[in-house]
């Protein structure tokens, strides 16, 4: 009998390598929706905001930068919390969006030395200097998360006799 996607994916998650390997695959799926969006809205922002300040390549960048970087840190926390992550024991959904939140803004303060190094000393065009960026902050981010932010919770001993 042939198992469909769903059946595939279900059965992927009881097992313990099948489900970690599913974990990283669901990650990376919302990693590259997370790099999209804030790409986008990097570069959207970078068109609008450099009309009004067009000698000032570098204030626009970094503007629209962190700006983007809110927007993904929101997009990768609800996916990550409600598709990713969702069988980890710790419910308090607070504590793990501060957890997320410091992990993308320790990558954020990475990203931006990364940004100056790549625009100022490499001379890579500013529109291009986010791609590599992204190469380093993505796996970092990955790292964090997994085995920090939304890491699985041990049972309290309770748990453990029941």
């Amino acid at each position: 009998m042939k198992l469909n996607l769903r059946d595939k994916l279900s059965a992927a998650e009881q097992g313990g390598k099948g489900r970690l390997l599913l974990q990283f695959i669901k990650f990376g799926m919302v990693g590259a929706s997370n790099t999209v969006i804030s790409l986008i809205v990097t570069y959207a922002l970078l068109f609008l905001l450099r009309i009004p300040y067009p000698d000032d390549p570098t204030w626009t960048l970094n503007l629209a930068t962190f700006i983007g970087f809110a927007v993904g840190v929101c997009n990768s926390y609800y996916w990550n919390n409600k598709y990713v992550f969702r069988d980890k024991r710790e419910n308090n959904a607070k504590k793990a969006f501060v957890k997320v939140t410091i992990s993308y803004g320790v990558t954020y303060l990475i990203s931006m030395v990364l940004m100056d190094l790549l625009v100022e000393y490499l001379h890579i065009p500013h529109l291009l200097a986010p791609i590599p960026r992204l190469l380093f902050t993505i796996p970092l981010n990955f790292v964090m998360n997994k085995l920090w932010a939304f890491r699985d919770r041990k049972a309290p001993e309770k748990e453990k006799q029941e």
